[in-house]
């Protein structure tokens, strides 16, 4: 449960059994911040995101093809940063 703090206005929630309130949220992959941010999905995007650059950067120099590469950097590193584009 996620609520925004008004400098004006505080009023005290109804108690919610079971609810907890927390700072950040993790639904379908993507990290919800209370205040409406997202740097923590972001950093977390970018270091999966370099991680599977240096695997590709491997497989490179193994000699893997050019087509292959491109089409594992398809699957593994764009796939993972355009999932959330909907959101």
């Amino acid at each position: 449960m996620f609520r925004r703090r008004h400098p004006t206005k505080w009023h005290m929630l109804p108690s919610f059994e079971g609810i907890e309130l927390v700072q950040t949220a993790k639904l379908l992959g993507v990290i919800f911040q209370c205040n409406f941010n997202f740097t923590f999905h972001v950093d977390a995007v970018l270091k999966l995101c370099s991680q599977r650059l240096f695997l590709l950067q491997q497989s490179r120099d193994q000699g893997l093809s050019r087509g292959h590469l491109h089409t594992i950097f398809q699957a593994v590193v764009l796939n993972r940063i355009a999932h959330a584009f909907p959101a």
